[in-house]
């Protein structure tokens, strides 16, 4: 029997299903497309990726780069959301200082913006949070947190 290169998991890793605890976020993005000027979203930033998608106005297929973004639940669980928006991806972009999976962002949609060369878009307000965390020094001269 040929395998065709899949990985096959050993008896154990199969076993351990039954007992494996299930992480709090759902990975499955979610695509924010924000209905009203002044939505805001508090997010952890995910990173950049090249998707394929149909252009609306020649519907060719192009690539496209989207940003994603971690964002908590009610629940206390979490869920991957999404976005295209050129100017929200570029102010991503080459910023290597923005580490997926740790910089903070509050994310909020100014509406619609017409821009000089004519065409319309989403317009964005994005500022890096940082947490509070208050140190401490012990009797040894050296920072606690």
């Amino acid at each position: 029997m040929e395998n065709n290169n899949q990985i096959v998991p050993s008896a154990s890793a199969f076993a351990a299903l039954a007992t494996a605890e299930v992480m709090p976020i759902d990975l499955v993005a979610e695509y924010w497309q924000p209905l009203n000027q002044g939505e805001q979203k508090r997010v952890i930033f995910n990173g950049i990726q090249q998707e394929k998608a149909v252009d609306a106005r020649s519907g060719e297929e192009v690539e496209l780069a989207v940003a994603y973004f971690l964002e908590a639940t009610p629940d206390g669980k979490g869920k991957v959301i999404r976005n295209a928006s050129r100017r929200l991806v570029g102010a991503f972009e080459g910023k290597p200082w923005f580490e997926p999976g740790k910089s903070m962002f509050l994310i909020t949609y100014k509406g619609k913006k017409k821009f000089n060369n004519g065409n319309t878009g989403d317009d964005w307000s994005i500022q890096e949070m940082r947490l509070k965390v208050k140190a401490t020094t012990n009797n040894q001269g050296d920072v606690d947190f």
